[in-house]
């Protein structure tokens, strides 16, 4: 068993610098504390050497993310289990604070978007920052997907309640265009264009902005 899990889904379409720099960041953070990854993907990660369910029904929405969701969580042997999105980058440490709330399900707080106007504070709560404990967080999301079937939508993608943290450095929800929520941009253009860990704004906008450069950026 191991000692977290991450479960990180995707449908694979965004642009390819992206997805594979988002990954691979994700890949070594995960490993270097110790934990599982879990990868449930619309097309198979060629070149990584992780744990990839192919998800067979390529229809967009939430329903399908929710699926794939719990097809991970299914399929991971950590007691505790963190969702990962494709186009959001985790820095060090933060799977073992967020997993390290003793509650069912915890959200973290220290988050950022970037679209190619910078970085900018998200006005809600993000699925791709949340974990908890294996069954709860299946319960919920559950929940979630049986919302959506009997109504049609939902209000909110993440499920209500559960404990927040803030992690020490904060994760990056990039806004590449091609989002199942939408493009979303800051309030009254209230955006920076460096943030601690990650840095300059630029760095990170030319992996998925015209003319995507090839070169992964540095951290600091």
């Amino acid at each position: 068993m191991a000692a977290f899990s991450v479960v990180y889904y995707s449908h694979n379409q965004l642009p390819e610098p992206l997805l594979r720099f988002c990954l691979s960041t994700l890949a070594g953070t995960v490993a270097e504390a110790g934990g599982e990854l879990v990868c449930v993907t619309w097309q198979a990660l060629d070149g990584f050497p992780v744990r990839n369910i192919v998800w067979p029904r390529h229809v967009a929405g939430l329903g399908t993310m929710y699926e794939q969701i719990l097809t991970g969580v299914a399929a991971a042997t950590g007691g505790r289990v963190a969702l990962a999105e494709h186009d959001v980058l985790y820095p060090p440490g933060y799977h073992h604070a967020l997993l390290g709330s003793s509650a069912g399900l915890c959200y973290n707080t220290n988050a950022w978007r970037l679209n190619t106007d910078g970085f900018f504070r998200p006005g809600n709560r993000l699925l791709s920052n949340c974990g908890g404990s294996r069954e709860e967080l299946a319960r919920r999301v559950r929940e979630k997907l049986d919302e959506l079937k009997a109504k049609g939508r939902v209000t909110w993608a993440e499920p209500e309640g559960g404990d927040e943290i803030a992690t020490a450095w904060p994760t990056v929800d990039i806004r590449h265009g091609g989002n199942i929520t939408g493009p979303r941009t800051a309030p009254e253009s209230a955006y920076r264009q460096s943030i601690p860990y990650w840095g300059e704004a630029s760095r990170y906008i030319a992996l998925f902005a015209s003319g995507q450069g090839s070169r992964a950026p540095q951290f600091q």
